[in-house]
């Protein structure tokens, strides 16, 4: 086996050889300066951008499922805003709110004494719904006081009842026995407070 022929060192020291060798050095670190440096920042930059896009994206698709889960709340709801939109009118409008309670007399066989609803309260703050405080005193037969507070709840208007008071106001003819198994003709007087809506910037009397 042929012995590999030592390496001349001192070719390696000439000027020439030394100055290539020199100048591959320099080509080398230039080109890491110059191409390999910034785009391995620009890979760098990147791959922070592209974490960026993934957090964004979930963040879109949390917001996409919250919208999804109110869009059906609301169609759920929807035909309850319809309903108290429609019962509210845009004005305080007590002369046709007292002409309904009015028919209602007629309708129920009732008699009412008085109404009370000439004061108007304008809306809160924040607020767009501006409220009338409702006073009403009326005698009948029980079972038609009992018809009259229930058509309150089906008028073409929102009314809420906050407090009731009947009272017997007197008996019908006969024995105890026969007032239990005839309470419906029993003579009965009610006096309830109550509140109509309307939506308006202020309340105002007509």
């Amino acid at each position: 086996m042929k012995r590999l022929p030592s390496i001349n060192l001192e070719v390696l020291k000439r000027p020439r050889v030394l100055i290539a060798i020199g100048v591959v050095v320099v080509l080398v670190i230039a080109f890491y300066l110059a191409w390999w440096s910034p785009e391995s920042s620009k890979l760098s930059s990147v791959d922070a951008q592209q974490v960026a896009k993934q957090q964004q994206i979930s963040q879109l698709k949390a917001r996409i499922a919250q919208l999804q889960l109110e869009n059906k709340v609301v169609s759920q709801e929807k035909q309850y805003i319809g309903f108290f939109g429609a019962e509210i009118p845009p004005a305080p409008e007590q002369g046709p709110l007292v002409y309904q309670l009015g028919q209602l007399e007629k309708a129920d066989n009732v008699f009412v004494s008085s109404i009370g609803a000439s004061t108007t309260q304008p809306p809160a703050v924040g607020s767009s719904i501006g409220t009338i405080p409702l006073s009403l005193s009326l005698t009948g037969s029980h079972a038609d006081v009992i018809k009259f507070l229930a058509a309150l709840y089906k008028m073409p208007r929102l009314i809420t009842v906050q407090s009731v008071s009947p009272s017997a106001t007197g008996s019908a003819p006969g024995t105890a026995l026969y007032n239990i198994l005839h309470i419906d003709n029993v003579p009965f007087s009610l006096s309830l407070s109550a509140t109509a809506y309307f939506s308006a910037a202020v309340g105002a009397v007509p």
